[in-house]
């Protein structure tokens, strides 16, 4: 009889691990992020990170609109760069990023076309509050590598 108990209570347990213990992370550790793609996708130069104010300029970004901000970039001669945004308004940081990347199109289809191909297929990816953003010239492998991250 006592051992009814806990067999009763096997489903509920199989429950709990389907939805917490298994799939994908439940938060984005930015750094770590950044170093899992640095590490894994082709970028045409080495990206260095800006101040969360460069980024708030960049991204035309307030600092109410988000909680935490990571973004790596190369210089202008490339448009290569990771913003990573955790915010609790990913439709308003989604707009910001959206209109940064049209704007930037119309500077690198003038500056740099050979670059301004990379903007046409970036990766934007909202995981939780959290908001990532990928321009490189291999979208295929940094979407790969964004979601083995997320399986980790």
């Amino acid at each position: 009889i006592q051992m009814n108990k806990y067999l009763k209570l096997i489903p509920a347990i199989m429950v709990m691990f389907l939805l917490f213990g298994c799939g994908k992370k439940s938060d984005i550790i930015s750094s770590d992020l950044v170093q899992n793609l640095t590490d894994n996708v082709a970028f045409t130069e080495q990206l260095t990170e800006i101040s969360s104010n460069n980024a708030e300029t960049r991204y035309g970004l307030d600092s109410k609109d988000y909680i935490d901000i990571m973004a790596v970039i190369g210089t202008a001669a490339t448009c290569d760069e990771i913003v990573i945004v955790k915010t609790d308004d990913t439709d308003n940081v989604m707009e910001l990023l959206n209109q940064y990347l049209e704007n930037k199109q119309e500077e690198y289809d003038k500056y740099r076309p050979d670059e301004a191909s990379k903007l046409s297929n970036p990766i934007i990816e909202v995981h939780n509050n959290t908001i990532t953003m990928i321009i490189s010239g291999d979208s295929q492998t940094a979407i790969d590598a964004y979601n083995e991250y997320l399986r980790k």
